[in-house]
């Protein structure tokens, strides 16, 4: 699946997980006002997102909008819809587990991490949520993981972006 790219050009979703996290990191390093780890979304005048669904395989074709996203954002708009569709709805029509829950299972799926790799990766609180630079270097030490990715790999990426202990290995997360 293509989509337009903000300077006109065709840009294909990543097919696969680990090309997808690598994009990511790059929008994150590249474009850091369009990244904000205190929010799924944070949106622009004129978008509105309400569901995963709604945003999957958008590419980027609302960035010029003043729309930002957290790295379980930005790994839904890089994912084919069909792909994020699959993931199953319960019985009220979300996606898993409710609002939240959508977003963070359709992000852990994106990028193939476990439920608690996804949990710490993409919560508020992450020590690397205000260093873009840090974060794509930690979301690409990551990609080199083997899927599924956890927790434990996370930590061990984060930590060696920043060059220093931000996670106690002895006590976890």
């Amino acid at each position: 699946m293509e989509q337009i790219d903000p300077n006109g050009g065709m840009m294909k979703l990543p097919d696969n997980t680990t090309d997808r996290m690598l994009m990511v990191a790059d929008r994150i390093e590249f474009e850091p006002e369009k990244w904000d780890q205190s929010y799924w979304i944070h949106l622009g005048i004129s978008q509105v997102f309400s569901t995963p669904e709604s945003l999957a395989g958008s590419g980027d074709e609302t960035g010029e909008c003043g729309t930002s996203f957290c790295v379980a954002g930005w790994a839904v708009k890089l994912t084919p819809r069909d792909q994020i569709e699959q993931l199953g709805h319960d019985d009220a029509g979300c996606l898993n587990r409710g609002s939240s829950g959508a977003w963070q299972d359709a992000g852990a799926a994106a990028l193939g991490l476990t439920y608690a790799c996804a949990s710490e990766l993409f919560s508020g609180f992450n020590p690397l949520r205000t260093n873009s630079v840090s974060m794509a270097d930690a979301l690409r030490r990551l990609a080199k993981c083997a899927e599924p990715r956890s927790l434990e790999d996370w930590i061990k990426s984060a930590n060696e972006a920043v060059g220093r202990e931000v996670y106690d290995t002895e006590e976890g997360a």
